[in-house]
């Protein structure tokens, strides 16, 4: 079995698991409680935070986490700000979940394709403008922003806009942006069993109200001590490694774009995509059946992004970028992670090539 969809999630890694366990046997308990566990439970998760901000963001010296279970809860906790009446910015190449909780949070959504340079942001733009998402990585073609470049040109425009940067594909694999409100990201793409979290920039304006979200309205739930404090540990290991995990997932992506068969052709190019993540256009033929007649050789990848791949319509993504009609059901998406391998790439070829011949 060949996993190559880490994208999607990430298999739990041992290094982690150790870990887990070894905080998992500690006297954890309701870090909401007031007795002595609670608070002990509360420093615990207190020194996660640290050490999880001091990893990702060093720029920052300080800043807030807030954890819970998902990239999903993630979203939902900025229902923790008090937005003035006004309009949520978001593209077309968000997460599902993002239109979502736009919806829902009494903003007035404002919809683009695609945030491929300033001009769309200008566009994009008003004086009524409350909130910006920004992708920092998108999570099916594997387009990385300047995020801090585009909150740069925000400023200038919108300055008391809040912007929220979902850097959960980027999360622990590349240098994160500095410059936005809020950070989302998530450990299931890392190989944590679970845990999220809100990270809050220190030199932001934005006031969030926690406890109606938590306490009061019942948002999400309240985080588990130990997947957080073992998450925390895990990307900040991550980091460490950053450099050397990037240049052997780009050996790697490099390899399968130089060995593609006929007919299979790379979306984005190299310079323009995370190495994590390697979309591809299965010419003439639908992605979804391609990944099943890969799966059938025990190899998995996505046909678009996993939200989507069932959704029973064309990629979002592929929408947005112009790529419209058939074609926008031609796309196959192969995610590393550091224990990929070269024999695993070699593999993918091999029986993409048998894929694309028995089509």
């Amino acid at each position: 079995m060949i996993y190559l969809d880490y994208a999607a999630a990430s298999p739990v890694v041992p290094e982690y698991m150790a870990f887990f366990n070894q905080t998992a046997a500690l006297p954890l308990v309701n870090s909401e409680s007031v007795h002595l566990m609670g608070r002990q439970t509360r420093d615990a998760v207190a020194m996660a935070e640290k050490e999880l901000i001091s990893a990702m963001t060093p720029e920052w010296k300080c800043g807030h986490a807030l954890f819970t279970a998902s990239g999903t809860d993630a979203i939902n906790l900025i229902r923790a700000v008090n937005f003035q009446p006004g309009e949520a910015l978001f593209s077309a190449m968000e997460h599902p979940a993002v239109e979502a909780f736009v919806k829902h949070s009494g903003l007035t959504p404002k919809k683009i394709a695609y945030f491929k340079n300033k001009e769309d942001l200008y566009r994009g733009i008003s004086g009524q403008t409350r909130l910006i998402f920004l992708t920092h990585v998108q999570s099916e073609v594997g387009i990385i922003a300047d995020i801090d470049a585009m909150c740069r040109e925000i400023r200038q425009i919108a300055p008391h806009a809040v912007i929220a940067a979902d850097c959960v594909q980027s999360a622990g694999k590349l240098k994160m942006p500095v410059l936005p409100d809020m950070i989302i990201f998530s450990g299931h793409k890392l190989g944590a069993a679970g845990g999220a979290a809100l990270l809050v920039n220190p030199e932001s304006k934005v006031k969030l109200d926690w406890n109606s979200v938590r306490s009061i309205n019942y948002f999400v739930g309240r985080q588990e001590p130990v997947p957080v404090i073992a998450m925390a540990k895990l990307i900040a290991d991550r980091i460490h490694y950053l450099e050397q995990n990037m240049k052997h997932v780009e050996r790697l992506n490099i390899f399968i774009r130089e060995h593609l068969p006929y007919g299979v052709i790379a979306t984005v190019p190299l310079q323009q995509a995370s190495p994590y993540i390697l979309h591809l256009r299965t010419i003439g033929k639908q992605g979804a059946i391609i990944a099943r007649m890969l799966s059938n050789s025990g190899i998995m990848i996505s046909a678009s992004s996993a939200c989507q791949a069932e959704a029973g319509g064309p990629s979002r993504a592929l929408n947005a970028m112009g790529i419209r009609g058939e074609a926008a059901y031609e796309g196959i998406r192969v995610s590393f992670a550091p224990q990929s391998s070269m024999d695993e790439c070699r593999a993918f070829i091999d029986a993409l090539q048998c894929a694309i011949e028995d089509y």
